[in-house]
């Protein structure tokens, strides 16, 4: 016996809660598993150490069994949404285990796991933001043939990609794809981190069918390597959101051609987003719907002069009625996220206190889809019908959740009022026991409580125990008092919470019911949806466009690009200074403008203005500018401003380079393309001559309008080669040795950058400046002593020297040799 007992000695042994612990998170290996104790959501070993790093709390470890001590890190309950959407913006999936009331053995509550949350797949409000769109993404390539099929679980909208691989690349690259399910051992198409690797087995065309039939019964027709796709995600579907599916829509292709695709280059330099961007001056928009249509057209101009004309038209609409406008953003104004809380009513997941939301934000849209005859009557009839039985079944103000009922209006369901009512008999009925037992035991202090452990009981000051009569059971002694139980009080109790119980589950039935009636419904609140979000779009683009002034551009199939008094549209917004407006021409005969000029004259500003006012004639929008001809337009290429990419190792110049290969790939007759100090990141002499190769090879091979500032006076030679090619330059006014931007572009080419102005004006000290200046004056004699003679040299040496910096015996030094060179010559 004491050998047995010597060998158990030290044995290592898990506590209960331990191993239910254990037995949970073996089903979910992937996830960060939320174990929830009391008011914490705790997380164990290596979960634990991944959400103290990503969270920033404190790694502890707590005794669970004999000999072991368990790392854990834990967030509370009631903040737990904050932390979940920290852990998915750093790629992790999330396990929700819940505890419940029922016991587990004698002491353990039962936990099980409510909720998987991965990016791709989160469907809480407080964690999506409204205007952007959450796409689960599933990619496949094989040769160079590319697909990829995405859902956004929060729209239920279901769309694939089918083309050239670069090409479905690239697409995503645009989308806001949250989580992206590639074949064990891929390369993933676009940097991102919410990564999840399957066996090849779920990506084949046979799962896809089988899954597409189970969802839409049937199979629709779409290449085989994209039903392959289907197939991975389905799976990934009904593993971690299976109730999720049910409100998927029809899968649509995604039609790359009804749009111009933007670069993250030309996103970024055209300040599309982010603060003082595009999307903030355009957002007027008053619906989450609107939010996320305004910013895909943003970044998705249209490409079809058809598409473009529809929505001039409902713009056009609004800006010249602006009583129409005002009401319908009246009635537009308490709208709130159709298509998601449709999502969450799909998932079980919409509060009654949200689908109330829900029912006004239907009645608020149908008034107005109404008032612009935007949906068929009978259709509008039958949503409005669904939002008036939602708002006669519920109460004016309900919860937020179903635990405790008061959520059905009485008089809705007879068996409900019946339990509500021995309910409230029951309440009065305690009130009679309690003045009953007080006359009987003479104790006038004696009351009625309850509390979920131990039900309703009567509590008695300690100094009345002696007057408690023998039928009184004791159940708990407290400080100041005893609690006791009767025969009779437990019979009330097991009524009124019977009734209490049946009340609460009848409650959620119903409740349920009138989810499953919005669902039923949920083609036609999808239809609405898009709707509203292009009147809401419109609207708000009618809105900023007469605050400032702007006009409906002509949009035509032609070459030419023309604006009068075109504008900066951000720059106008948010500086505090009138804006300069200046005009551009571009057509077939010149189409080339070589744009010279000072620095901080404005010829950035300038590139990125024409850009954006072609972009918003593309989404259907109004200009800023006097009046405005724009040909339809493929592509957008910008190449303005530098940077190292340190991610990959690559200088800023091999930056520019790969850059500007990519826009002469890519670039055609029909695109736009506005290049900034093309060169500048090597020598003078490579750089101007990388300059002027792509300038010729735009001008003979591309034939694309083209905006190119440069630095390179030289350049505007170019000009006298090629009529298609003319110059253009950054106003200036000297006065009395101070240097005026004036900031308009106008006909004609510069001969000074004035670097050494600018560089005053940002501050460098006196000392420097002063230095520069006599650095520069030697520069241009030793420039002058390297000339060759010839007449070409010194006329340019001539356009290049500041005359205004030099004394008088260095101008008189310079004008001896170069009389003695043109002699010498």
């Amino acid at each position: 016996m004491r050998k047995s007992a010597k060998k158990g000695k030290g044995k290592k042994s898990d506590t209960p809660l331990l191993e239910q612990y254990k037995r949970i998170k073996a089903q979910h290996p992937e996830e960060i598993l939320l174990f929830h104790l009391g008011d914490f959501y705790e997380t164990f070993y290596e979960d634990a150490e991944k959400v103290s790093k990503v969270l920033g709390i404190v790694l502890t470890a707590r005794p669970m069994g004999k000999g072991i001590r368990v790392p854990m890190a834990g967030i509370p309950v009631r903040a737990a949404e904050t932390y979940i959407n920290r852990l998915l913006k750093a790629g992790y999936k999330v396990a929700i285990c819940d505890q419940t009331d029922e016991k587990e053995g004698r002491t353990l509550l039962k936990r099980v796991v409510t909720e998987v949350i991965t990016p791709g797949t989160v469907l809480s409000e407080g964690i999506l933001p409204e205007d952007t769109n959450n796409y689960l993404v599933a990619y496949v390539s094989a040769l160079s043939e590319g697909a990829a099929a995405m859902v956004d679980l929060s729209t239920g909208d279901v769309l694939y990609i089918h083309g050239d691989e670069r090409e479905v690349k690239d697409e995503l690259g645009r989308l806001n794809v949250a989580e992206l399910i590639l074949p064990r051992g891929y390369s993933p198409p676009l940097e991102i981190k919410a990564i999840t690797e399957r066996d090849r087995d779920v990506f084949t065309s046979q799962r896809g069918a089988e899954l597409l039939r189970e969802v839409y019964g049937e199979v629709p027709e779409v290449p085989p390597i994209v039903m392959s796709a289907f197939g991975a995600l389905l799976s990934y579907l009904k593993e971690k959101r299976p109730n999720a599916i049910a409100h998927l829509q029809r899968p649509v292709r995604y039609d790359t051609g009804r749009y111009i695709p933007l670069d993250e280059r030309t996103s970024e330099t055209l300040d599309l987003f982010g603060e003082r961007s595009l999307y903030a001056l355009l957002n007027r928009c008053r619906t989450p719907m609107g939010k996320r249509l305004l910013r895909f057209s943003i970044s998705h101009p249209y490409r079809r002069r058809q598409d473009i004309l529809e929505r001039q038209r409902r713009v056009e609409t609004f800006f010249n009625n602006r009583t129409l406008a005002m009401e319908i953003g009246r009635l537009l104004a308490d709208v709130r996220d159709l298509e998601r809380d449709t999502a969450r009513a799909s998932s079980g997941k919409l509060s009654p206190r949200n689908l109330l939301r829900l029912a006004r934000s239907l009645m608020g849209a149908t008034a107005a889809a109404s008032k612009m005859k935007a949906m068929p009557p009978e259709n509008l009839a039958t949503l409005r019908k669904l939002a008036e039985y939602i708002t006669d079944s519920l109460v004016d103000e309900p919860p937020t959740d179903l635990s405790s009922g008061g959520i059905i209006r009485d008089g809705i369901d007879a068996t409900l009022d019946d339990l509500r009512r021995i309910q409230r008999e029951g309440s009065e009925l305690l009130k009679a026991l309690e003045e009953k037992e007080r006359k009987r035991t003479g104790i006038q202090s004696l009351k009625v409580g309850y509390v979920s452990a131990f039900g309703y009981y009567y509590e008695v000051p300690r100094s009345q125990r002696r007057k408690v009569p023998e039928d009184f059971v004791p159940i708990q002694s407290l400080k100041n008092s005893e609690r006791y139980k009767t025969a009779e009080l437990q019979d009330l109790e097991m009524r009124i919470l019977s009734a209490k119980d049946r009340a609460i589950s009848l409650e959620r039935e119903l409740y349920r019911g009138i989810l499953r009636r919005v669902v039923a419904h949920s083609h036609l609140i999808k239809a609405l949806s898009g709707i509203v979000a292009e009147m809401d779009v419109a609207l708000a683009l009618s809105d900023v466009a007469n605050d400032y002034d702007y006009v409906k551009p002509e949009i035509h199939t032609g070459y030419a690009l023309e604006i009068e008094g075109g504008r900066h549209p951000m720059v106008e917004a948010f500086l505090d200074r009138a804006f300069v407006p200046n005009d551009t021409s571009l057509d077939e005969g010149r189409f080339f403008a070589l744009i010279t000029g000072p620095n901080m004259g404005g010829k950035s500003t300038y590139l990125r203005q024409v850009g954006l006012i072609v972009l918003m004639a593309h989404m259907g929008g109004f200009v800023p500018a006097n009046r405005a001809r724009i040909p339809l337009t493929d592509r957008i290429f910008t190449r303005i401003g530098a940077s190292d990419d340190l991610s990959r190792g690559i200088s800023t110049f091999m930056a520019e380079m790969n850059e500007v290969s990519h826009i002469l790939r890519h670039a055609t007759r029909r695109s736009l393309l506005l290049l900034d100090e093309i060169g500048r990141g090597t020598s003078t002499h490579d750089g101007l001559a990388i300059a002027w190769a792509v300038s010729e090879y735009i001008l003979s091979k591309i034939g694309a309008k083209t905006l190119f500032a440069t630095h390179y006076h030289e350049l505007s030679r170019l000009a006298s080669d090629d009529p298609r090619a003319f110059n253009l330059k950054a106003a200036v006014k000297e006065e009395e040795g101070e240097v005026i931007f004036l900031y308009r572009i106008v006909p004609g080419s510069a001969d000074r950058s004035y670097g050494l102005y600018v560089a005053r004006l940002a501050g460098l000290p006196d000392m420097v400046i002063e230095r520069a200046e006599e650095l520069q004056r030697r520069f241009e004699r030793e420039f002058l002593l390297r000339t060759s003679g010839n007449g070409g040299d010194v006329e340019e040496f001539l356009r290049s020297l500041n005359v205004d910096s030099l004394s008088p015996r260095e101008a008189l030094d310079i004008l001896y040799e170069l009389k003695r060179r043109v002699e010498g010559s």
